[in-house]
């Protein structure tokens, strides 16, 4: 997971215009096409995610969360907003204020997140 994830980061870096086409801002009262190249490329993509989840849930190394110790504001957000967003923010250059070059702190934020996550083969 963590190698697949960052090689989509790093393809994000370099590609910042397709990342933008894909991922970017709605176009107001637009919806993509079912079926066409947009929606196809987003649901690959998703696809290729889905694999690696499914396969460490199916190997019971998937840290999963326990409802009974999450508020119900907490789990309505989830619901809501299930991905954060903060990689369009950083492709998109909203990170560049805070620090020169961003990759160390986000090795070390998938390396957390892996941690917590995935548990011990």
């Amino acid at each position: 997971m963590l190698g697949t994830s960052a090689a989509f980061r790093d393809w994000a870096l370099a590609n910042r215009p397709e990342f933008g086409l894909i991922y970017g801002t709605p176009i107001p009262h637009y919806a993509a096409p079912v079926g066409g190249p947009t929606t196809e490329s987003s649901r690959q993509f998703g696809a290729v995610f889905a694999r690696i989840y499914l396969g460490l849930l199916g190997t019971g190394r998937l840290r999963l969360a326990d409802p009974a110790t999450m508020s119900a504001a907490l789990i309505a957000a989830l619901q809501l907003a299930p991905f954060a967003r903060h990689g369009e923010r950083e492709v998109a250059g909203h990170l560049d204020w805070i620090m020169d070059g961003s990759s160390d702190f986000v090795q070390r934020q998938m390396n957390a997140l892996g941690e917590e996550m995935i548990l011990p083969a």
